[in-house]
């Protein structure tokens, strides 16, 4: 069988790059993309892009440009009336910000809903919003909050509102050359209330069917103004407009919300895809922000929201992964520099790999280990079959750049226990029966790992959502959820 017959997951995650490249300024960035046009594409956490590449929907793209060499993007700050999110902020860090909790809580909401631990480690916000994707949860916040996209370009810098930033599907405002440096997000007022909400297949790892954002000022119980954001059901996202005029004026009764939200079906076209039907959405929609706009009425938007959300982090406490000393320039003959499992090596052909192939393909050879234990499930994120540790911290290692992971250390399953021991999570797994088949196993005892170094002692509730990102085919989960309490029991 030749690799084109082979299904997409089973394919080696090799791409046509030739050149990783890590400016250190903005200057140079935009510099570097105008100069080769369509070529170069920016790349921030990558998991969308390296998928997009993958599937051949960036054909012609021979260059990365990789922005974590730039000090101070991955910072979230305040300035004034405002909350600053440079555009290498992960989802994570918004989760576990206090000023996002505070003074952007819809936003914080949607961040949560991204994917799985592994992936919101490396995740961006603002590579959520250039995918332009309308089931991209964080656009419906972004847009009721009114954001704003501070760019850099080659005609120097700009700020689009985030209301025209999207020009339609996949489709943005971004000109050759631009970078994104910022979202720019006014802060909640006192008087404000906001909720996400979120309708998927499933509980976790599901992409929108219908996702929306609204947000009501109250004075004295009454509706003073409304801001309502649907995404996931058109082309683009859209207000509510109806639903909005229908709030303002009123008190958030019961009579009120249900007469406002009849006017949805006015604002919205839906559409029909793989997903949901138009009718689905449309009758979704209405019931969707009954709940949301009750949910406010009562004060109880934030009720089911953790105040201390799992991460499988175990690096800094703000979550930021920028590493400005790594190569400038990597080539598929350059050597990167990385340590796994404790191992120093050196390797090549890292701008073409994923993390994953590149470690069980390349890292393997020269280093003589062996690296097959990190198994591709999904190729696209979703299974957690491939999670490794880098810098101690959970991702999913087939939307991770191999480049990326210059100058870094990595563990694999290989990794942690030596000499043909089993650290105290692998005989938990063993003495409970959770191995099963044992494919997605060493990607389970991998966030395990992560989860034990960031909690200590884990109860049920937190191995269910530790493991939101880590999939099995064989049978139920109670074994393995019994083997996670077990570890997490102690030495």
């Amino acid at each position: 069988m030749t690799t084109h017959e082979l299904h997409p997951a089973q394919r080696q995650g090799a791409h046509h790059i030739a050149e990783f490249l890590r400016p250190r300024t903005i200057a140079d960035a935009v510099r570097i993309l105008a100069d080769r046009g369509e070529r170069a594409r920016i790349i921030a956490g990558g998991t969308d892009l390296l998928l997009e590449l993958d599937r051949g929907a960036r054909p012609g793209i021979d260059t990365l440009v990789d922005l974590s060499g730039i000090p101070g993007l991955d910072e979230i700050l305040e300035s004034g009336n405002d909350i600053v999110l440079g555009c290498l902020v992960t989802h994570s860090q918004v989760v576990v910000s206090p000023l996002v909790a505070t003074f952007a809580f819809p936003l914080l909401q949607a961040c949560g809903e991204i994917g799985a631990p592994q992936l919101r480690n490396r995740a961006t916000v603002v590579g959520n919003i250039v995918t332009a994707s309308p089931a991209n949860d964080t656009i419906t916040p972004l847009h009721a909050l009114e954001a704003t996209v501070e760019v850099v370009g080659v005609d120097g810098s700009r700020q689009i509102p985030f209301a025209e930033f999207h020009s339609g599907f996949r489709a943005t405002a971004l000109e050759l050359g631009d970078v994104i440096t910022a979202l720019r997000v006014p802060k909640m007022r006192v008087t404000e209330r906001g909720v996400f909400a979120k309708l998927g297949l499933r509980k976790a790892q599901a992409i929108s069917v219908l996702h929306a954002t609204a947000i009501v000022d109250l004075e004295d119980d009454v509706v003073r103004g409304a801001k309502v954001a649907i995404g996931s059901a058109t082309p683009v996202i859209v207000r509510a407009d109806g639903v909005e005029a229908g709030l303002v004026g009123s008190a958030l009764t019961s009579e009120a919300i249900a007469a406002a939200v009849s006017r949805v079906h006015g604002s919205i076209a839906p559409i029909d895809d793989v997903r949901a039907d138009a009718m689905y959405r449309s009758e979704q929609a209405e019931f969707m922000l009954r709940r949301m706009l009750t949910s406010l009425a009562d004060g109880a938007e934030r009720v089911r929201q953790s105040e201390s959300p799992i991460t499988l982090w175990t690096g800094d406490e703000d979550h930021r992964w920028v590493k400005t000393d790594s190569s400038e320039r990597i080539t598929n003959e350059s050597l990167i520099q990385v340590t796994v499992n404790g191992q120093h090596v050196e390797a090549a052909h890292a701008p073409g790999l994923t993390l994953l192939h590149w470690l069980r393909d390349v890292a393997a050879e020269a280093s003589g280990m062996s690296l097959t234990g990190t198994k591709e499930g999904c190729a696209e994120g979703e299974c957690g079959a491939c999670t490794v540790l880098m810098d101690g911290n959970a991702v999913v290692s087939c939307l991770v750049s191999a480049a990326q992971a210059d100058g870094r250390s990595i563990t694999t399953i290989e990794g942690v226990a030596g000499n043909g021991a089993h650290d105290v999570v692998q005989e938990a797994f063993l003495d409970h029966g959770a191995v099963q088949c044992g494919y997605c196993i060493p990607g389970f005892v991998m966030s395990v790992e992560a989860l034990r170094a960031e909690r200590g002692t884990l109860d049920r509730a937190s191995a269910v959502e530790g493991l939101g990102g880590n999939l099995c085919r064989c049978t139920g989960y109670y074994k393995i959820i019994d083997a996670v309490i077990e570890a997490g029991a102690g030495e």
